[in-house]
This record gives C-alpha cells, sequence and structure tokens, in this order.
C-alpha cells in the first residue's frame, strides 16, 4: 500500500478487506489483508516510477509495453486482470555475479540444494549509468555545525584608500561650494515651509 500512499497524482487504486484465519488449538486468531483491487490509471501517471522504487515486495515492474492508446480517456484505468497480462513482457531480472554469494532465500530454506550457477547473461549495450543520488556531490550545506556563538556574515568591503591630511586646494573649493549650496537649499526648504503657515 506503499504505493498508492506514495504516488504524488494518486493514479493508484487499492481496495482490501481483512479475513480472519482460524487459529490451531491454542492459539489466537489472526487477521490478513486480502486484496480486493488494484488497479492504475494511466489518464493521471506521469511514469515517474516512485511506486516502483518504494514497493518493499518488488510487485511491480517497468514493462516495454506502451502501445495501451485508447479512444475513450475512461478506458485508460487498468485493473488488476489487465495489469496481469503485462507480467510475459517485463524483463527477467539481471543475473548474479558469478563469485556472488548465493541469495539468503535459498540458503535459509530448510533442505535447499546448493544453488547451481545460472548462465551470465553477455550485455551488449552500454552499461547503465549510476543512479542519480549516486553522481551527485555531498552536500555540505546540511552537515552539523561544531557548537559555539552562531556566525555573522560581514559585508564585503573595500579596501579604502588613505585620506591626504591636507587636500588639495582644488577639492577644498569643491567642498565648500557644495556646503554653500547645501544652506541655501536648506534655508529655501524651511521658507516653503513656513509659508503656508503664515498664510
Amino acid at each position: 500500500m506503499l504505493c498508492a500512499r506514495e504516488c504524488p497524482d494518486w493514479c493508484i487504486y487499492i481496495d482490501s478487506h481483512k479475513e480472519t484465519i482460524p487459529a490451531p488449538e491454542g492459539g489466537r486468531a489472526r487477521q490478513r489483508n486480502v486484496l480486493d483491487r488494484f488497479a492504475i490509471d494511466f489518464a493521471l501517471c506521469m511514469y515517474c516510477g516512485i511506486c516502483i522504487e518504494v514497493c518493499p515486495f518488488d510487485a511491480l515492474f517497468w514493462a516495454p509495453e506502451f502501445e495501451y492508446a485508447e479512444g475513450d480517456i475512461r478506458n485508460l484505468l487498468h485493473e488488476k486482470d489487465k495489469l496481469a497480462t503485462w507480467v510475459e513482457a517485463v524483463p527477467p531480472p539481471p543475473a548474479h555475479d558469478a563469485g556472488a554469494e548465493p541469495p539468503k532465500e535459498l540458503t535459509a530454506a530448510p533442505g535447499a540444494r546448493p544453488p547451481t550457477a545460472r548462465p551470465v547473461r553477455l550485455q551488449l549495450s552500454a552499461p547503465a549509468p549510476p543512479p542519480r543520488h549516486a553522481r551527485l556531490p555531498p552536500r555540505v550545506r546540511n552537515r552539523p555545525r561544531a557548537p559555539g556563538p552562531p556566525r555573522t556574515r560581514r559585508p564585503a568591503q573595500r579596501p579604502r584608500t588613505p585620506r591626504p591630511a591636507n587636500p588639495p586646494p582644488a577639492r577644498r573649493k569643491q567642498a565648500r561650494r557644495k556646503r554653500a549650496h547645501r544652506k541655501r537649499a536648506h534655508r529655501k526648504q524651511a521658507r516653503r515651509r513656513a509659508a503656508p503657515a503664515a498664510r
């Protein structure tokens, strides 16, 4: 049921009911979920593959089938029986490495036979690229900080050029003019403010 919960489009519909299993003598009755309906609405599906990745039982697979166009959008809702017809189209999983350990399911079963070596399939196409998360650099932002006072960023400052002790005469004259201009503008503003009050 994780697939239906994690689906961003909510295009997977699952209905089930609980059945009670009679217990042996001295035991407690148990319940199990029985699947009534499993459907995928391909009119809503965006083919993100999240349902395939989160399924803990590997029950969902990509199939190379793509010719299921319909004249009516309502026919894109595929129920369990229609989805089951695609199982033959699902490619087999890749073979284990020759030097890998046998699956634990085979070795843990009582009276298990030693596994026979599978024939290794040759890969004719280019190897698949590593998954996206393996290519990304590790995040630096999420690393825990060392305890201590919070850091503050200083704004970048330009290096200041030292001011001469006595500015040249032309600069002094320019500064005098600016001061005089500011004084005149200030007086003018004061007169304008006082004028409406006097009337």
